[in-house]
């Protein structure tokens, strides 16, 4: 179980149902991380190129905004939504340290997460 702590977050909604204050909410958050650095680490893990182009968000909301005008015709379901680069400009910095200390919340490195999600998804065929 200790093991399972440290990579899930169902100890931490337990912990809030047990330790919790009423009225009060708890944020199970990791750390920060820019996506640039997500894609360098996601690439070490899954031993492939990282991407090297971001596209500038006013570019991206256009295009959006056109794959969404194009599957309303088709019928299809558009691979990038404005919403979606919405979701990816707007500040994401959460804040978990009340968790921390009222629930005893921890979190363990990105990098470990990472690697998990990686293999998972190689030893079920999906990358």
């Amino acid at each position: 179980l200790r093991e399972i702590r440290r990579h899930n977050i169902s100890p931490g909604c337990i912990a809030a149902a047990d330790k919790g204050r009423v009225g009060e909410g708890y944020i199970l958050g990791n750390d920060v991380i820019r996506f640039k650095t997500l894609n360098k680490i996601i690439a070490q893990e899954a031993g492939c190129k990282p991407i090297k182009f971001f596209l500038p968000i006013s570019i991206a909301h256009r295009i959006a905004k056109r794959m969404e005008k194009r599957a309303a015709k088709s019928g299809d379901v558009p691979m990038m939504t404005t919403f979606s680069v919405y979701n990816l400009k707007r500040n994401n910095q959460f804040d978990c340290s009340k968790a921390e200390q009222e629930l005893g919340y921890t979190t363990r490195p990105i990098v470990e997460t990472l690697r998990d999600q990686i293999a998972w998804l190689k030893g079920n065929g999906l990358i």
